[in-house]
Order: structure tokens, then sequence, then C-alpha cells
């Protein structure tokens, strides 16, 4: 590359920085943020090391070798996290077990915190919501009528909303059922169980409901489903213990959202023009200028 060609370079990076998605100036240190609402996946998808974190969680022993579970695999909430890098900070709000009715409850203390509090430059510009898989269970107290269950969604899509937050939903996705049971029993002896039927009914229900709101929707149910018909993913590659992500269950999540944020919000993509980093590059500034560019 010739001189000019790498000053055009450096000009191209510097402009890009140069813009902002919020009121705060070029070099601010305050990041927006993209917080990831929802229940056990949402909770642990940081985790590179999903066996060794179901294992941690008191669950039983799963069908893999030792070897396996030691592999480190593919986790959607650091993928995303590395997407945005010096862009957004990732922000990872899961609670295992958790319901919509228990959810609704904590989202909008989420918000003052981590939106309402926050001053511009910092407060919340994207939100995942994936619930769904607790409420569609077959007994209480995981389980939460459909109708109420789509009620608390319109519920906490509005909270997010009527902030000006861009709303992400996930749609519970399959089920499998024989290997759950056989792996957790404790539910099975409590009268709870699951249906990929049912995951199925809540999650059409929920499309047609972010439909009817003009909310983007991530029909995972439909993703799993069809790479398990062409076969190139089965249950047992996309889920660790029938309901819980492994690592391909993970990626096929983080690639749908991927997709939305593209088609639904381009500017809040990483790949967009006047989405630019924090700071310059580290060859773009003298060291006794940096003091001097940043934010007061």
């Amino acid at each position: 590359m010739k001189g000019p060609e790498i000053e055009l370079v450096k000009r191209k990076r510097t402009e890009a920085a140069m813009s902002t998605q919020t009121s705060v100036p070029v070099y601010s240190l305050s990041f927006p943020k993209f917080v990831l609402f929802g229940d056990s996946i949402t909770e642990r998808c940081f985790s590179q090391f999903p066996y060794t974190t179901y294992v941690n969680d008191g669950f039983g022993e799963p069908e893999v070798s030792k070897a396996d579970q030691e592999k480190a695999q593919f986790a959607f909430g650091a993928e995303l996290s590395h997407l945005y890098r010096r862009r957004m900070s990732v922000i990872a709000r899961g609670f295992s077990g958790y319901n919509t009715e228990q959810c609704r409850i904590i989202i909008p203390k989420i918000l003052q915190i981590e939106h309402d509090a926050s001053p511009e430059g910092s407060k919340v510009e994207l939100c995942t919501v994936f619930l769904g898989s607790n409420d569609a269970a077959s007994a209480y107290p995981d389980k939460v009528e459909y109708t109420r269950y789509l009620e608390n969604m319109e519920f906490i899509i509005d909270e997010i909303r009527k902030r000006k937050i861009r709303p992400i939903i996930v749609g519970p996705t399959l089920y499998d059922r024989e290997r759950y049971e056989r792996l957790d029993a404790v539910e099975l002896a409590k009268g709870i169980y699951r249906t990929s039927q049912m995951n199925k009914k809540y999650s059409e229900g929920l499309k047609a409901l972010c439909a009817r709101m003009g909310v983007p929707f991530v029909d995972l149910y439909s993703a799993f489903e069809k790479l398990v018909n062409e076969g190139s993913e089965t249950m047992t590659t996309l889920l660790l213990d029938g309901i819980h992500f492994a690592g391909p269950g993970n990626k096929v999540l983080y690639e749908e959202l991927e997709k939305v944020i593209k088609k639904y919000y381009p500017e809040w993509h990483p790949s967009h023009a006047s989405f630019g980093e924090r700071l310059p590059q580290w060859g773009d500034v003298e060291l006794k200028k940096l003091d001097e560019i940043l934010v007061r």
C-alpha cells in the first residue's frame, strides 16, 4: 500500500470514529448498551464451556465425554460482545428458570438502572428478549398460560419501546423431551414436562404479536427445525441437554440476531459506515494529543 493510500485509510478510520449514534461528542468513552434479557439461555450466553456450567448449576452429568465437556464452544453473548467491541457494551440480564410473570416485574427495574438513570451516550439502544421456554411448560410454577404469556410479552415490549429502545424478540425453539427428562428427572417427578409442540404454539403466537406491534422477531423454532430437517444439525448437537444450547445452537441464535439487526436496525450494526469505534486507531493519534480529544 502506497503513502497516499495509507493516508486515505487513516482518514476513513478517523471519519468513521467521528460519527456517533447519540448526542455524545466524538471521542467520548461512554458506550451505548445492548441488553440481552431472558432466562437461563441468556444467563449462560457468555459461557464457552456450557457443559461445565450445566454441571456447576446443579444438573447431572451430560451425556458427552469428559473431553467434549472441556472443549470451548461458541457463545452468542461473547460473540456479540466481540462484534460490538469499542462500539457498545453488551450486557446479559438472564435469570435461570424465570418466566414472563417474573420478568414483567424485573424489566422496568433493569431499564430504570441501565437506561433511565444513565447519562446520554450510555443508555440502552438495543435489547433482546428471549422468553417462553419456561412459560410453555405443562405445570406451575414454570407455566404461564398462553394468553397471559402474550399479554406479558406485550407489556415487556411496551416497556422497552416507550424508552425509544430498539427491541428484538426471540421465540422459544425445538425441545428434545426424551433427553431432557432423562437428564432432569426432578421436573418430571413434579409433573412438569415440556413439548416441542407447545413451544411452537408459543413461538407462533409471539411471532404474530410482534407482527402486529411492528417489532423484529427471531423465529428460532423454524431456524432449528430447518437445520434438523436438512440433516446439517441434530437435536443433540444443537442442545446440550434437550433444552439449553450447545455451541452450534448458540451460533444459530447469533447468526439470526445479526440478520435481524442488519435488516431492521442497520445503523446499529458495526458494518454501517456511520457507526464508528470509540477512539481512533492507535496509530492515528499522537500520545500527547490523546487527552485533548477526549470529552471532559
